[in-house]
């Protein structure tokens, strides 16, 4: 008879280990989206800055949100370079440019200028960096920049 109960005691115990974890506690819907935010700071003597949001989506691109405070009226070309903001590297992405009192751009982004396919995992550790100019007549003047994936891991491991 004792045997009996342990082993009764023994299987609903079991039931109940079972029965009270669920796998799904633990893992990650496919409805929550990854976001990483990194920072554009004022260039060449301009009070402009601002935030650059990278977002995955479900289907595997990336939203890039781009936004500034204290801009003028002008329509902001925007780009995202190959290496850090010290250097001049080629335009790697064109962005959408900042238009007019918005302040504010979205780029939905699946590949480089060249077709080269990009995912927002390969974003996070990309070798480059966002500059906002002042206008298209005027690209050479920079009025926010900011380093982004390994650019922007290392200038905050400083």
């Amino acid at each position: 008879m004792n045997l009996k109960k342990i082993s009764l005691v023994l299987f609903l115990a079991a039931a109940f280990t079972f029965v009270g974890c669920s796998k799904d506690e633990n893992q990650t819907t496919e409805n929550e989206l990854r976001t990483k935010v990194f920072a554009l700071n004022a260039a060449d003597n301009a009070e402009i800055s601002g935030t650059a949001t990278f977002t995955e989506k479900e289907d595997g691109t990336t939203t890039i949100f781009l936004s500034l405070t204290n801009s003028n009226n002008d329509i902001h070309p925007a780009f995202i370079y190959l290496d850090d903001v010290t250097s001049t590297g080629e335009v790697a992405i064109t962005l959408a440019p900042i238009e007019c009192n918005c302040e504010e751009s979205t780029t939905e982004v699946s590949m480089l200028d060249n077709g080269t396919a990009i995912t927002f995992d390969e974003l996070l550790f990309f070798d480059g960096n966002i500059r906002v100019h002042q206008s298209a007549s005027d690209l050479e003047t920079v009025i926010a920049q900011g380093n982004i994936g390994i650019n922007a891991i290392n200038e905050q491991a400083k």
